[in-house]
């Protein structure tokens, strides 16, 4: 019997179909729903007293949420997935395969046993999981009416208005993972530490041969028209990456040897305060003459927690395309979003296949690039704002000499200050309060007529306003061009294979992986192209080419005419 492929109409909402919605809000699958008075008799969608009680015209329904093989094995061996198959005889009489519930005398449900699957798949090694910790959550449901009217669908299936329709998550933004497989495990060699996660998905196909064709008639229609729709929540591959560990333990060992590395900039720094004070004193000695000029530097311990935890952080790039996470050495990409844009794997045309072409790899490792420069930059200012909060002090004694013999000791003073304004004072940052030194000058010979005492005080005030400028620089010098500069170059070095590594894995999987969403045999595209019926809807179809370890099918719905 030849259907008419029509639209979905209003009254049949496919809105998202996130199967674990229940195991997030904590309900468990019921049995109300399906004897709902209004969805056995709603408008288009049940008998409505203008069609014959039975059809005449044997018609079946089926849905499974999992089909296929995995290693080699098929999931038809597995009680746990078989689903719902019913039929009915165009009699007034459905039936369906043992183990199906009963929901009423034409419809009948299954729903996946997680906890079961997971013993199964357990027994049989087989690299699937499903963590979701109900057993209800993943329902398969199917009905065939007297009148020839026939419903499957597989995911969470709702009674929404009184038509059939698939449930949106709570949390659309993270949805839960329904299943994980571990891509390593089905091909060691190519896809060692990759696992592809799928979220929740759903189908849903009816076939309508007594309802509404859009012009307010109800009885038996000459083509019955048929319905198919999918969801997909998400598809994100996750790979264990070795450079990424590298990078990030090398960072630490930077971060390690950071105190070291102020402890020493302060020796170096009381140098260079010391000889920019020796310049600065210069046009200022009159008569006199310079001695030694010794400087004291003295640093709090710098406090890198903030930093820290940006290695043990995770960040996105700006479309949304992957997500790093730099302290389990992982990258998650968003094969969904990269695939489909906004709207994910949803909306998409019959079979279309998902292949991760050039312009996706350029997409990603522009999106990955961009995270690790974002890192590498997100590190250095933390670094610098970690030294800006430090403390600093410095001591400096300026020796003066008349006629060759001691005349003068000139103390300065500055700090404890911070380091961050400081260096504000050092860029002209607008704003920056001054810094005051405190000074004292101790005669060490003679001037019993007092003449070099202005000169001793001209040379006092200049030291003292040169201070703030001489140790601005210098830790400028030290701490942000030298120890920040360092480490951010070195960090960059580290991360340099991570993007080469990256490169070479979603090679690899471009080369063996095949999705396909909106599976329907009938339609053009399908690598085993059907014309007739049953009409069937899979959300999702997962292989590897050129290995016979895996061809999985996600949420098919089936219905069609005939035995």
């Amino acid at each position: 019997m030849k259907l008419l492929v029509g639209r979905l109409r209003s009254g049949m909402t496919v809105a998202g179909i996130l199967s674990a919605v229940a195991a997030l809000s904590g309900a468990a699958l019921t049995n109300a729903a399906w004897l709902d008075d209004e969805y056995v008799h709603a408008r288009g969608v049940g008998t409505d007293g203008k069609c014959e009680l039975n059809s005449g015209t044997i018609s079946t329904a089926s849905a499974r949420q999992l089909s296929g093989t995995l290693l080699s094995y098929n999931l038809d061996n597995l009680a746990s997935v078989q689903g719902v198959q019913v039929s009915n005889d165009g009699g007034g009489t459905s039936t369906a395969n043992p183990g199906a519930i009963r929901i009423d005398d034409n419809t009948f449900m299954a729903p996946l046993d997680v906890d079961l699957l997971n013993n199964d798949l357990l027994q049989f090694s087989l690299p699937l999981g499903l963590p979701i910790g109900a057993a209800d959550v993943h329902s398969q449901w199917s009905q065939t009416l007297n009148n020839g009217n026939t419903t499957a669908a597989s995911g969470l299936v709702t009674n929404s208005g009184g038509a059939i329709s698939l449930g949106q998550p709570q949390d659309p933004v993270n949805p839960p993972v329904m299943a994980a497989l571990d891509l390593g495990a089905l091909a060691p060699t190519a896809l060692s530490s990759m696992t592809l996660e799928v979220g929740s998905a759903s189908s849903i196909a009816r076939a309508t041969q007594c309802g509404d064709i859009g012009n307010s008639w109800l009885g038996p229609l000459e083509e019955p028209l048929l319905d198919r729709a999918y969801s997909i929540s998400s598809l994100d591959l996750q790979a264990t990456l070795l450079t990424l560990g590298t990078a990030v333990s090398g960072t630490t060992e930077l971060l390690d040897g950071v105190q070291a590395s102020l402890d020493a900039a302060s020796e170096a720094m009381q140098v260079s305060i010391s000889e920019d004070l020796a310049l600065a004193a210069v046009p200022l000695l009159g008569n006199l003459t310079l001695g030694s000029v010794n400087t004291q530097v003295t640093m709090s311990r710098v406090d890198l927690t903030p930093l820290r935890a940006l290695l043990h952080g995770t960040m996105t790039d700006d479309r949304g395309l992957l997500t790093v996470d730099f302290g389990a050495g992982t990258l998650r990409v968003d094969l969904a979003k990269t695939a489909g844009g906004v709207n994910g794997l949803n909306g998409l045309d019959p079979n279309t296949e998902i292949v991760l072409n050039q312009a996706m790899m350029d997409e990603l490792t522009a999106a990955f690039t961009q995270v690790l420069n974002d890192w590498q930059e997100n590190i250095a200012s933390a670094l610098i704002d970690a030294i800006r909060a430090t403390s600093v002090s410095a001591d400096s004694a300026v020796h003066v000499l008349s006629e060759g013999v001691s005349l003068a000791e000139i103390r300065l003073g500055l700090g404890p200050t911070s380091v961050g304004q400081l260096l504000n004072l050092h860029n002209d940052v607008p704003g920056t309060p001054a810094v005051p030194v405190t000074t004292s000058v101790r005669l060490l010979g003679l001037d019993p007529l007092g003449l070099l005492s202005p000169t001793l005080q001209d040379l006092e005030s200049g030291l003292a306003s040169a201070l703030p400028g001489i140790v601005g620089e210098a830790l400028n010098e030290e701490l942000v061009l030298g120890i920040t500069g360092d480490v951010k170059t070195s960090v960059a070095t580290l991360t340099g294979p991570v993007g080469a590594s990256v490169s070479s894995a979603l090679d690899e999987l471009s080369s063996l992986l095949s999705i396909m969403v909106n599976v329907q045999p009938d339609k053009p595209g399908h690598p085993e192209p059907s014309s007739a019926g049953p009409f069937q809807i899979s959300a999702l179809h997962l292989s590897l080419f050129g290995l016979d370890v895996l061809d999985l099918s996600v949420a098919t719905s089936t219905v069609g005419y005939g035995t």
